[in-house]
């Protein structure tokens, strides 16, 4: 990442007006997470790879494209 001045500025202004952070927070995030990552953390959101509600039929199909 680019560590200048401008490019920090830009990033904790962006993340200050999706979340409720403080100046010194946004800073804090910037070069550890994404944008994404840090307003997703903000919104609790949790990403999961839950395969377990996929069909008979997707997991077929799913195993043929995984062979060719």
């Amino acid at each position: 990442m680019d560590n200048t001045n401008d490019s920090i500025d830009i990033f904790c202004k962006k993340l200050m007006r999706q979340t409720n952070y403080t100046l010194d927070e946004c800073k804090e995030f910037y070069g550890k997470y994404t944008l994404e990552e840090c307003i997703e953390n903000y919104l609790n959101i949790i990403k999961s790879n839950n395969n377990e509600s996929t069909s008979t039929n997707q997991n077929i199909y799913k195993t043929i494209r995984e062979f060719f």
